[in-house]
């Protein structure tokens, strides 16, 4: 079924008999199986059913008859491929699809050892082959699923696969993610007020340390509501019309930020070119990248007494480029880090997310930039951003 012709055929096909198809999708987190409910319903409106366990999963499969089930690897108490075992031993001809991360070479070969029908790396572009891939269980022969499988895996012998998971992935499941955490912080404030309430009528009124204690978790509240905001509009969210941007204003508007923070505010030093700093883009992402650079740089400046951050900005004609320097006098960066920086998951914070610089790197890309760091352990860093200006962007 190579032709787009053929595969809206069949589409039509699983719609006008979608009663009789049943699929069981299998992972642990609920936006990823979400993410794929979503797809299925809407595209071959598909008849779902969740399970996050293997262990569930199993339980599923022996009440209820399924077509196929979509199992991911790495889940809580039993693993993806244990439960795989048990479906081949107790339902040999049931098709299995294994969707996950960890997909090299090894991971492929184990799955196809033990009876998947087709394998799915999540670091790919999901969206795009789940589709085919379910169509391919409900109309190819054992000898075309093997010979699929045996070029898959030689494929991916000779690819490299990126670790991160793939744009279409992060946009399905982010806003999902967001959303429910959000809900969970309203309802966190709103208990934390009632409780409050509740003690200082048993107390015969309020005192210090109950206002102290409410004051605490609603900043404790306030600081995660915020870095979960900057995850989505990162993360989450890939610019559609990219829009005239004053840099100038972005950066004031970040050191209005920082005012809060008085003792930090103090340490924000601005020199910025008087001609017009104008650059094709998404205000959110570029407020996001500057406010990591300047606040990895105030972090770098806690045990430095006279620590400092300059940021400038500076008008190249000549390239039609806009370079903005963020530069700290703080604890730089040790050599055998720099060039992890910009890696995922990768940080020199005690208790760090590595995503900030990540994110940083991906949004100066989004906009036809360059980011470039130099550091000195115990000397301080600067980090420059250049940015194509808006007479040069088309």
């Amino acid at each position: 079924m190579n032709s787009k012709k053929e595969q809206l055929l069949y589409v039509e096909s699983l719609k006008s008999n979608r009663q009789s198809k049943r699929v069981l999708i299998v992972d642990d987190y609920p936006v990823v199986r979400t993410a794929y409910l979503r797809l299925l319903k809407e595209n071959l409106q598909l008849n779902i059913a969740e399970a996050e366990t293997g262990k569930k999963a199993l339980e599923l499969l022996s009440k209820e008859s399924y077509d196929l089930v979509i199992l991911d690897i790495s889940m809580p108490e039993i693993s993806g491929f244990e439960c795989l075992k048990l479906i081949r031993e107790q339902y040999p001809k049931l098709p299995v699809i294994i969707c996950s991360m960890h997909s090299n070479s090894h991971m492929i070969q184990k799955a196809l050892q033990l009876g998947a029908s087709d394998f799915i790396s999540k670091n790919s572009n999901v969206i795009k082959e789940m589709m085919p891939a379910i169509m391919a269980q409900f109309e190819e022969s054992d000898r075309d699923r093997t010979k699929r499988m045996t070029d898959l895996l030689q494929t991916v012998r000779g690819e490299k696969l990126a670790p991160e998971l793939s744009e279409e992935m992060l946009t399905a499941t982010t806003f999902s993610f967001v959303h429910h955490l959000n809900g969970n912080f309203a309802i966190l404030n709103h208990s934390v007020k009632c409780i409050v309430n509740e003690m200082s009528n048993v107390a015969g009124g309020k005192n210090e340390s109950l206002d102290t204690y409410e004051f605490t978790v609603q900043e404790c509240l306030a600081e995660m509501s915020y870095m979960l905001q900057r995850f989505r509009n990162a993360v989450g969210r890939h610019p559609g019309v990219l829009r005239v941007q004053e840099v100038n204003s972005i950066l004031h508007d970040v050191k209005s930020h920082f005012s809060k923070r008085s003792a930090f505010n103090k340490k924000i030093r601005f020199k910025l070119t008087k001609q017009l700093t104008e650059v094709m883009g998404d205000k959110e992402l570029l407020w996001h990248l500057f406010e990591n650079l300047i606040g990895n740089g105030l972090d770098a400046l806690e045990e430095c007494e006279d620590g400092c951050i300059w940021v400038s900005t500076l008008v190249n004609t000549s390239q039609k480029t806009l370079c903005i320097s963020v530069r700290d006098n703080g604890s730089g960066i040790a050599p055998e880090h720099l060039p992890r920086i910009f890696d995922a998951n990768f940080s020199t914070k005690s208790g760090g997310l590595g995503i900030g610089l990540f994110l940083a790197n991906r949004s100066v890309i989004i906009h036809g930039g360059t980011i470039k760091v130099k550091s000195k352990a115990g000397k301080g860093s600067k980090f420059t951003v250049q940015l194509p200006l808006k007479s040069a962007k088309k």
